[in-house]
């Protein structure tokens, strides 16, 4: 690596060099902690738009009644709705 001033063999400054060259891949549990932070991410970001009890008669859908599962989705549109504007 290049000193501060310099430029490295990129043709950029020392400090936007690669730290590494090498590209590997996440390992498994690399990839298994990334899945349930993106899972965990975006079951958050629902929970605090749509509310928690929004959130669970959404995905608790295929055992509601149908008028249930129908006034679920029209409230959530009514919110995305909201969000959009």
């Amino acid at each position: 690596m290049a000193s501060r001033g310099q430029v490295s063999r990129y043709n950029a400054p020392a400090w936007l060099e690669p730290v590494s060259t090498r590209k590997s891949l996440p390992t498994i549990v690399e990839q298994l902690k990334l899945l349930v932070q993106h899972k965990g991410g975006r079951v958050r970001h629902s929970i605090d738009r749509y509310g928690l009890p929004l959130w669970t008669a959404h995905h608790f859908r295929r055992v509601a009644p149908k008028y249930v599962t129908l006034n679920v989705r029209k409230r959530m549109n009514e919110i995305d709705k909201e969000h959009l504007k």
